[in-house]
């Protein structure tokens, strides 16, 4: 009997040390996640998914919050939000029950992200309002430093800079040495907030700090924002050599590092200053780019996707609310009388399944408006950008025929032979057809040679040359 009773407790100890193994090795998983992510977003990805087979595989869902939470930060970061909905969903759910706090908090923080991104700016305020609320009850400073960091941009977003200067003065408040990337929002949004004040001269001073500390910290998806903002400032001060130097700077950045939202920022930055430029071929065709990410980003269909997502969750909320109202309503009927409470609950019942049919017919026959509506639109905007195409196509055949009018008007080098024994002529239009051209003619004795540059560039100097 006593080696039994040692056995067995040898086994448990066993069973308590492999699981205590098990539960370390994907916490190490997700420190390091959490670690590069800066850095290297996708890697940290890579190891959040190896986290999660791992759990699956060892049936250990301890840290499954954590998982969830980092998957759903980097989904809202590629721009796949209905990925990043039924994440970030996933850990809110996953805290509440374990009472996470701060894992709450910062995934309200992330969420409001998200919502901002699809037009949902109200929600996404209060979202931050929320995740505060619950720093500051459990007097966490960098949750708290986060939040009023999030909140300024809100602020700027809607351009009220006495309360955005305010939230800066928060976080100014609560900066600690120890967390050196906290740097770059408080330098980055302090410009943010002199371009209100239309200041920007003292804007770009602030991002050329953030840029360093960007550098330094190998902060990724900080580094391309801060160039396109760069970009904006030397805009606002008409110095558009700078302005596109820093958009291309970001452009290149971002699409090296798959960091879609940011590649659509730059973009626009791109077209605005080739339109302001004149030149509208570079414009047009950042623009098709720039239509290209934004339809992947903001396509109708997964934005409806994530909105239903989020009004299950918010079903599955209430009917959790409803759950425990029921079971309290149980035990307090129980006490009195067991008859009437398993009459009172078939009423509930059958209520309860009532409205659920209700709810769902009405959800089934608005859904399907919704969807004929989205395949509406879809339809318009495929037409639109067809007809777009066709339109830029028609341009190009007509300059490259109108090219063909305008070579046949000029002298061929037999026509130069016949006067000189070597000839060559370099004629390289500009945009197809050109507003230069050259002549020669013999009137009597006088052999006559001409080269001329009509005023204007491209298709009005080409009219102007033919008229010459």
């Amino acid at each position: 009997m006593p080696k039994l009773s040692l056995s067995l407790f040898v086994l448990l100890l066993w069973g308590f040390s492999l699981s205590a193994f098990v539960q370390s090795s994907i916490n190490q998983l997700i420190e390091k996640a959490d670690a590069v992510y800066d850095e290297n977003p996708a890697q940290s990805m890579a190891l959040y998914e190896k986290a999660e087979l791992q759990a699956n595989k060892e049936g250990d869902h301890a840290l499954d919050g954590e998982i969830h939470h980092g998957k759903g930060r980097f989904y809202v970061l590629i721009g796949q939000y209905d990925a990043a909905s039924v994440a970030l969903n996933k850990a809110i759910l996953i805290y509440s029950e374990t009472k996470n706090d701060e894992g709450l908090a910062s995934v309200y923080s992330i969420k409001s992200i998200l919502l901002e991104r699809i037009g949902e700016s109200e929600q996404a305020h209060n979202m931050l309002l929320k995740a505060l609320e619950i720093d500051k009850r459990a007097n966490n400073e960098a949750g708290m430093w986060s939040r009023y960091t999030n909140l300024s941009l809100d602020y700027f977003r809607s351009n009220q800079p006495d309360s955005m200067e305010y939230c800066l003065n928060e976080t100014e408040k609560l900066l600690s040495k120890d967390r050196p990337k906290e740097f770059l929002y408080y330098y980055q949004n302090w410009g943010l907030y002199y371009t209100l004040l239309e200041d920007y001269n003292r804007a770009i001073q602030q991002y050329n700090v953030a840029l360093e500390i960007a550098e330094k910290q190998k902060m990724t998806d900080s580094k391309a924002t801060i160039l396109v903002l760069l970009s904006r400032a030397y805009s606002s001060l008409a110095n558009l050599s700078l302005a596109e130097d820093y958009a291309e700077q970001s452009y290149v950045f971002s699409e090296e590092n798959n960091l879609k939202y940011e590649s659509a920022e730059a973009l626009q930055e791109l077209v605005t200053i080739y339109q302001i430029q004149g030149d509208y071929k570079k414009a047009l065709d950042y623009q098709q780019k720039w239509l290209r990410i934004d339809k992947e980003i903001n396509d109708l269909e997964r934005l409806q996707k994530v909105k239903i997502i989020e009004s299950q969750l918010n079903l599955a909320e209430k009917e959790k609310e409803i759950a425990l109202a029921e079971t309290a309503l149980k035990e307090e009927q129980l006490q009195n009388q067991k008859t009437r409470t398993r009459n009172a609950w078939l009423v509930a019942g059958m209520l309860i399944v009532g409205v659920l049919l209700i709810f769902t017919t009405y959800i089934f026959y608005k859904t399907k408006k919704l969807n004929a509506t989205i395949q509406a639109q879809k339809e318009e905007v495929e037409y639109k950008s067809l007809k777009l195409e066709d339109a830029l196509m028609s341009i190009e055949d007509s300059l490259n025929y109108s090219k063909l009018i305008q070579e046949s008007m000029l002298p061929g080098l037999d026509a130069f032979s016949t006067y000189f024994t070597e000839t060559a002529v370099l004629y390289k239009p500009k945009d197809i057809v050109s507003g230069d051209f050259y002549w020669v003619n013999k009137i009597g004795d006088d052999l006559i040679f001409a080269v001329g540059d009509c005023t204007g560039h491209g298709v009005p100097g080409a009219m102007v040359s033919m008229v010459c």
